[in-house]
C-alpha cells in the first residue's frame, strides 16, 4: 500500500499533515521530496537574509582584498587575426 502525505521536517522527525492508515510503531520506508517554495515564501526567506552581514567586521577586509586584486590586475591582450 502506497500513501502520499505532506509533512514538515523538525530535525529528525517528520510531522504529517494528516493521519495515515498504519498502526503506531509500524515500520515504513520514507522517500523525501522537498516541495517547491511559493513566491511569497521565497521572498520572505530572501528578506530575512537581507542585511545579515551588515555588522560583520570581516567584510571590510574581504572587500579591501577584492579591491586590491582588481587594481593589481592587468588587462589581457586579445589577438586579432
Amino acid at each position: 500500500m502506497l500513501e502520499t502525505v505532506k509533512g514538515i521536517m523538525h530535525g529528525k522527525t517528520i510531522e504529517l499533515e494528516q493521519a495515515v492508515s498504519l498502526p503506531d510503531g509500524s515500520s515504513v520506508l520514507v522517500s523525501i521530496e522537498p516541495l517547491p517554495l511559493s513566491e511569497a515564501e521565497r521572498r520572505s526567506r530572501l528578506l530575512a537574509l537581507a542585511g545579515t552581514w551588515k555588522a560583520d567586521p570581516s567584510l571590510k577586509e574581504i572587500f579591501d582584498g577584492i579591491e586590491k586584486e582588481r587594481r593589481g590586475s592587468t588587462a589581457r591582450t586579445v589577438p586579432f587575426a
